[in-house]
């Protein structure tokens, strides 16, 4: 699954968290230290599929963070 960040949003980890900011709207969404790992491996590509991480790409796509990566008809 190929993700990428819906416009507008910056994403970043802290130690013992993911953050998720939509600058349009100034909306900070924190995830935990295992979901902000996963999400940099998802962006990044190389995210190997799980449940885990299949459930938070479809809950951030679903959440409007998240956007399939051009080609991908699988997100």
């Amino acid at each position: 699954m190929n993700v990428r960040l819906a416009d507008g949003i910056v994403f970043g980890t802290l130690p013992f968290c993911g953050v998720l900011v939509d600058t349009t709207t100034f909306r900070v969404v924190r995830v935990s230290a295992r979901a902000g790992t996963a999400l940099a491996r998802l962006l990044d590509g190389d995210a190997i599929p799980d449940p885990f991480t299949d459930d938070l790409a479809a809950r951030l796509t679903t959440a409007g963070l998240l956007r399939p990566a051009p080609g991908d008809g699988s997100a």
